[in-house]
């Protein structure tokens, strides 16, 4: 699969949660799934994307706590 491709499925991803369509959760995984499989990704840019999933799984869990997730931040 294309890289072009894989981002497109992130960036899907991304506007689903955005529009509430979709979950954190959902996102995390397609963060880690399709970007793990992107082709010639330099090591920081590999370590950013899983530091994103794991702010996301962070917010996640906060919520799960019955806390206030810190999802916009993340977000942006």
């Amino acid at each position: 699969m294309s890289n072009n491709s894989l981002i497109s499925r992130i960036e899907a991803e991304l506007s689903s949660v955005r529009t509430g369509k979709s979950s954190a959760t959902s996102l995390a995984e397609a963060i880690r799934g399709n970007g793990s499989a992107l082709e010639g990704m330099p090591y920081p840019l590999i370590t950013e994307m899983e530091n994103l999933a794991m702010d996301l799984d962070t917010a996640i869990w906060a919520d799960e706590e019955g806390l206030l997730p810190e999802l916009v931040t993340v977000l942006k």
